[in-house]
């Protein structure tokens, strides 16, 4: 999630645009938003005449260091996985829904 939001970072999205990007369903892209709204990564805009609520990621000077750390440590992961694969013989996904 915190990729696709990333790779909107002006755009507001709903919980519905996660849902149909991301394959997930509505309780664990819940889940996933209430812990980046805690720690305040995401914010959360609701329209009440529209009965539309709209997530992006924060512009907190903290959250984008923090977005900038995470980008780091996800392509530092990837490229150890990579390197696993070409040892083993075994995909990177090990489990994970794959999202490209």
């Amino acid at each position: 999630m915190i990729h696709f939001l990333d790779s909107l970072p002006a755009q507001a999205v709903t919980l519905s645009d996660l849902m149909a990007r991301l394959e997930y369903n509505e309780e664990e892209l819940q889940v996933a938003l209430d812990c980046l709204l805690e720690h305040r990564l995401v914010v959360r805009q609701e329209i009440p005449e529209a009965g539309m609520t709209f997530y992006r990621l924060s512009d907190r000077k903290p959250a984008q260091a923090m977005m900038g750390w995470f980008r780091a440590w996800c392509r530092r992961w990837r490229e150890r996985l990579q390197a696993a694969e070409g040892v083993l013989g075994v995909g990177w996904h090990w489990g994970e829904k794959r999202h490209e």
